[in-house]
């Protein structure tokens, strides 16, 4: 009853099981109690008498009209049980102006026969046992709440750990806020766009769903300083699904200036991020123009021309590939070997309907080690090219695709950037990839409304640069590069610096203010050994022209 009091939904709790709700009926009576507990009617605003008169039924107004305090109301709550219905309920309770202990009382009656024997009885878990199960989950798992409480009084504790889980995620739903559609998500972010660091722009379109595009200043100080070391590290930029009602397409680098403690490895960072409904051109070409721009920002009365520099990896999606070209027109682009596979098996299977055997031997003449892709000039090329031609003679249909569509893109976006950088490795988008799914880990593998994604995003991105941060003082996940070691300082020094201090020199660190060594300096894996390498990367003898596999071992005589 303390539930009515307080305008809450009524909860009539039992032993019994489920009951009919869709049945259920409440009904109000009010009593005079200065007229032996008279039973009156209000009508027009009016109390009043029920009398029969002439086979009708009239209202009479009392006159005087009674005080309210002499005025008690009746309420009866009746329903069905659901397994049988004439086994019926009545739930009455009393409330007046006057006495305050009434609501807090109530009486439960029962009528029919109700069979214990019956399976189908489901018994629900007392509300009381569900307030404890939340209050408990907010400092344990769902494991330990749910032995602890059947540990200490099966009868007062929850069924399964699906009810923990349940119950975790309706009281999650009271605190959140309710967002009806995404009109109502957006609305959110908008007002997110002044005060929150990560919202920077929201692209709204005519007749279009906003994008929201997302990044740190330290983000873009970050990639601006990646860029400006001419890496043969590409771009990768990917969609990510299944984060929401927003696709999020996100830019990622493999940061240079650290490893990762446990693996050597240089950590994959996430860069500028975009949240869109829609995979168009115009949403996509906003989103790269806004980083074209931002990245071409001055530091210290120099203006970077980075454009030269950048070079991005993506999927072969055309909408994506195509704002590229037009936000970064000088940028060089490669395509991830991974994708372009599938798009060849997918066409030769549905499209044309090759047989397995022919399949594999068609992929490998195009992507092998001594397929066109991997050509070392034009002739072997032309070889390679003209191997599959011939294999390929009784797929017209396959052909014309091939010589209109992929060979074109095959040529200029994986053959061209592997001689450049003289390699026959196969670029894949795995970076961006593995970002997709330090996103799915970052929202819990759940779909998140737009807000509630934009800080789980946001977390995510600052985890990154906290990291960053803590390397400087050999604390964190990272440590720094031997090039970058003068930025090192101890951590006792680091923990007596104001937090003024400490964001100067962070961000001397991200903007690389001093001035470094260019020495062939090569490191020991652990990061504890280093020595200047000035020789080349095979000993050859004086004069050698040729490769070591045809150069003569000795001199002649």
């Amino acid at each position: 009853m303390s539930r009515k009091t307080s305008n809450r939904h009524s909860k009539y709790y039992d032993d019994c099981g489920i009951w009919e709700s869709s049945k259920g009926k409440v009904f109000h009576q009010d009593y005079l109690l200065s007229d032996n507990f008279r039973t009156i009617f209000l009508k027009n605003d009016q109390y009043c008498t029920k009398v029969r008169q002439g086979g009708k039924t009239l209202f009479v107004p009392i006159t005087p009209q009674p005080d309210s305090e002499s005025i008690v109301t009746m309420h009866r709550y009746s329903t069905v049980l659901k397994e049988n219905n004439s086994f019926k309920k009545h739930v009455t309770w009393f409330n007046s102006s006057f006495d305050n202990d009434l609501p807090s009382i109530a009486v439960y009656e029962y009528s029919g026969t109700y069979c214990l024997e019956n399976a189908k009885n489901y018994v629900r878990t007392h509300p009381k046992t569900l307030d404890k199960v939340v209050d408990e989950c907010a400092l344990k798992d769902n494991k330990e709440v749910f032995i602890q409480m059947n540990r200490d009084n099966s009868l007062h504790a929850p069924r399964d750990t699906k009810q923990i889980r349940n119950a975790k995620y309706r009281n999650k739903l009271k605190t959140q806020p309710a967002y009806a559609n995404v009109a109502d998500e957006i609305l959110a972010v908008v007002g997110m766009l002044d005060t929150h660091p990560f919202v920077q722009q929201i692209i709204h379109n005519k007749n279009q769903v906003p994008a929201i595009v997302c990044s740190t200043d330290n983000q873009i100080t970050d990639l601006r300083h990646f860029l400006a070391q001419k890496s043969e590290h590409p771009l990768g930029v990917d969609r990510t699904f299944n984060l929401g009602s927003f696709y999020v397409t996100s830019i990622v680098y493999k940061n240079l200036r650290v490893n990762r403690k446990e693996t050597k490895d240089h950590p994959i960072f996430a860069g500028p991020m975009l949240l869109h409904k829609d995979a168009s051109y115009k949403t996509y070409r906003a989103f790269f123009s806004n980083i074209s721009a931002t990245l071409e920002l001055p530091i210290n009365d120099v203006e970077l021309r980075l454009h030269e520099n950048i070079e991005f990896g993506s999927d072969d999606e055309k909408a994506m590939t195509k704002a590229i070209e037009n936000a970064f027109p000088t940028a060089k682009r490669r395509l991830c070997t991974k994708h372009l596979k599938d798009n060849v098996q997918h066409y030769l299977q549905d499209r044309v309907g090759v047989s397995t055997q022919e399949r594999k031997t068609i992929i490998n003449t195009i992507f092998g080690d001594q397929g066109i892709a991997s050509a070392d000039d034009t002739l072997q090329f032309a070889r390679a090219d003209s191997e599959l031609k011939d294999l390929c003679a009784n797929h017209p249909q396959f052909l014309k695709y091939y010589e209109q569509s992929f060979k074109p893109r095959v040529e200029e976006f994986v053959n061209a950037p592997n001689r450049r950088l003289g390699t026959k490795q196969m670029w894949t988008n795995n970076n961006a990839e593995s970002m997709n799914r330090v996103m799915k880990v970052a929202v819990n593998w759940k779909p998140q409304h737009a807000p509630d994604l934009v800080d789980k995003l946001f977390d995510m991105v600052d985890f990154q640069f906290i990291n960053l941060r803590s390397a400087l003082h050999h604390s964190g996940d990272y440590m720094l590069v031997n090039s970058y070691k003068q930025y090192t300082i101890a951590d006792a020094i680091w923990k007596t610096k104001s937090d003024e201090e400490k964001r100067k020199l962070f961000n001397n660190f991200l903007q690389d203010s001093k001035k470094r060594k260019h020495e062939n300096i090569i490191t020991s894996s652990d990061g504890l050994y280093s020595v200047v390498n000035k020789a080349k990367s095979i000993a050859k003898k004086p004069m050698q022209r040729k490769r070591p596999r045809t150069e003569r071992a000795e001199k002649r005589h």
